[in-house]
C-alpha cells in the first residue's frame, strides 16, 4: 500500500503502571495520480504496551484504506457469451 502518515496521536485511556495507550492512525493516498481524489482512512489501537497500540492503529488504517480503495475499482467487463 502506497500511503503518508497524516497523524499520529497517542493519548493514556486509563493511569497507573497498567495504563491503557490509545493511539489514532490517520493515513492518505492518492488515487491513480495527481487527478483522483485522495483517499484517507482512520486506525484506533489500545494496549498497555505503545509499540503494540500503534501497529494494531496501523494495521487498522491500512486495511480500512485498502477496502476503501478496492471497492471504488471499476469491475472488469463481464466475458460476452457466443
Amino acid at each position: 500500500i502506497d500511503a503518508r502518515l497524516e497523524s499520529f496521536t497517542v493519548s493514556s485511556v486509563t493511569g497507573g503502571i497498567d495504563a491503557l495507550g490509545d493511539v489514532t492512525i490517520v493515513l492518505a493516498t492518492q488515487e491513480g495520480g495527481g487527478n483522483r481524489p485522495e483517499r484517507r482512512a482512520t486506525g484506533r489501537g489500545v494496549s498497555t504496551d505503545v509499540v503494540e497500540a500503534s501497529a494494531r492503529a496501523y494495521l487498522s488504517a491500512a486495511n480500512r484504506l485498502i477496502r476503501i480503495t478496492t471497492s471504488i475499482a471499476p469491475s472488469p467487463p463481464a466475458p460476452s457469451s457466443p
